[in-house]
C-alpha cells in the first residue's frame, strides 16, 4: 500500500531548534536562581514533554516545574521560537512531496500555537494540511497522544500514514 499522508515531527525534523530551546532553558535556571547548565548539557530537553523533562533532569516538583515553563515560556514565546533554523533543502522536499500528492501535517509535542507561528515564521505552513500539538496547558504533550488527535481529528487511516522524524518512543 502506498502512503498518503505524512505526519512530520517539528523540533529536529523540519526545523533545529537547539539554539532557541536552550536559550529559554538558559534563562529558565536563571530566573529560578540555579546555575546555568552548558548548553550541550540542555539538549536531552529537545523533544520529550518539557515538564516531565524538567522533573527528570533537573530534579524539580511538579509545583517547581510548572514555575520553570513559565519562566522557559517567557524567552522561548517572544525570541527562542525564532532562534532555530529550517533544514536546508526542507521546502523543496515539502514541495515535492506535497506535488507528489501526499497530505503533509505536523504532529509535534510542542504547543500548536508556538508551533504554528514557527512554522508560519520560516514560510513552512502553506505545505502543511493542518499542525497537530500540545496544548499551552500542557495537555496532550506524549507523542502517541498526538499522533492519536492527528488520526482522529483529520479523519487520517494509519495503514496510509507514516510518521517522519522524531528520536525514541517516549511516554506514548
Amino acid at each position: 500500500m502506498r502512503y498518503k499522508n505524512v505526519l512530520f515531527d517539528l523540533d529536529g525534523t523540519l526545523t533545529d531548534p537547539a539554539e532557541g530551546i536552550t536559550n529559554a532553558l538558559m534563562h529558565a535556571q536563571r530566573r529560578l536562581g540555579r546555575a546555568v547548565s552548558p548548553r550541550e548539557e540542555l539538549f536531552v530537553f529537545i523533544g520529550p514533554p518539557l515538564i516531565e523533562t524538567f522533573m527528570s533532569e533537573w530534579g524539580l516538583t511538579r509545583a517547581e516545574a510548572d514555575q520553570a515553563l513559565v519562566y522557559y515560556r517567557e524567552h522561548f514565546g517572544t525570541k527562542g521560537l525564532f532562534e532555530n533554523v529550517p533544514y536546508a533543502g526542507i521546502g523543496d522536499c515539502l514541495a515535492q512531496l506535497k506535488a507528489a500528492g501526499l497530505r503533509l501535517y505536523v504532529a509535534t509535542s510542542k504547543p500548536e500555537p508556538l508551533s504554528l507561528r514557527i512554522l508560519e515564521h520560516f514560510d513552512l505552513l502553506p505545505y502543511f494540511e493542518a499542525v497537530a500539538g500540545s496544548t499551552m496547558d500542557e495537555q496532550r504533550t506524549k507523542k502517541g497522544e498526538v499522533i492519536a488527535y492527528a488520526l482522529e481529528t483529520y479523519g487520517l487511516d494509519p495503514a496510509e500514514t507514516v510518521l517522519v522524524g522524531d528520536r525514541k518512543p517516549r511516554g506514548t
